[in-house]
């Protein structure tokens, strides 16, 4: 009986390890990502976006047309790998950039659904 009690003290501490050390991982490759960001965006609109990720991945951030006076703001999510999705809402539509942060770059793409425009995105870590 006191060895399979010592088995279950074992068993459940390497498993706390296992689940603590997998969520640290996690957490130190999100943090890779985090910063001010900024960069550009042109297709069917152009103009400048920033972004600000924080130590859990949060994204939040604003573009601004050269072609019209808006400034649209967003927040949004990058995951461990650096896949990052932004989605936003406002007078002209929804939307949503999404990219791949690699080395302290990023490029991706952007779509207003609503308008059924888009382009690409470009931009690097500040």
């Amino acid at each position: 009986m006191k060895m399979k009690k010592i088995f279950l003290i074992v068993l459940i501490a390497v498993f706390t390890l296992t689940i603590q050390s997998c969520k640290k991982d996690s957490e130190e490759k999100v943090s890779d990502y985090m910063g001010d960001w900024s960069g550009t965006y042109s297709g069917d609109d152009e103009g400048t976006w920033k972004v600000l990720v924080d130590k859990d991945g949060g994204v939040t951030g604003s573009m601004t047309s050269d072609n019209i006076p808006i400034t649209i703001d967003f927040e949004g999510k990058v995951d461990e790998t650096g896949k990052v999705l932004v989605t936003f809402e406002n007078a002209l539509g929804d939307g949503s950039m999404t990219g791949q942060m690699t080395d302290g770059k990023v490029t991706g793409t952007w779509s207003n659904d609503t308008q059924n425009i888009g382009g690409i995105i470009e931009g690097k870590k500040d």
